[in-house]
């Protein structure tokens, strides 16, 4: 199932986060605490807009115990700009954008976990086209 795209999006894989030592418990909870959070059962999301936000909530997953880079890819997370795309190359995520409630003047960019089919789209509660960061940024593509 993919989770919505905005702003400054770290997207983290549930895999790894249940690999953790105490099965990811601890951050799955504070994961799901955040406010801009969505799941879809395979895929973690939190959007942040400030670089210096981005990197503050990076470290704190680095601290718990998930790992950013390995071999020049994004290994347990993601962090995901609206505008330019992954930060780091990321086999492990597809990024399209999608018809807002049908509607081709309204596109959401939109992540899933490679392979996934699940079509419903994770959504942050009382998220609002109108009010939303996809309304003001509207893309044809997604660079490679």
């Amino acid at each position: 199932m993919p989770v919505l795209v905005e702003a400054l999006t770290i997207i983290v894989r549930k895999a790894a986060v249940e690999a953790l030592p105490d099965g990811g418990e601890r951050l799955d909870g504070r994961l799901k605490g955040t406010p801009s959070q969505r799941n879809d059962g395979e895929l973690y999301a939190c959007t942040l807009v400030t670089p210096e936000d981005v990197q503050a909530f990076a470290k704190s997953l680095e601290d718990e115990g998930l790992v950013l880079v390995e071999d020049k890819k994004a290994r347990d997370f993601c962090i995901v700009d609206q505008n330019d795309g992954p930060t780091l190359p990321c086999d492990w995520l597809e990024l399209m954008h999608y018809p807002w409630q049908d509607k081709p003047d309204q596109l959401i960019l939109i992540a899933r976990q490679t392979g996934s089919r699940v079509a419903r789209v994770s959504m942050p509660a009382e998220w609002d086209w109108d009010r939303s960061m996809s309304k003001n940024a509207q893309r044809t593509s997604v660079p490679d």
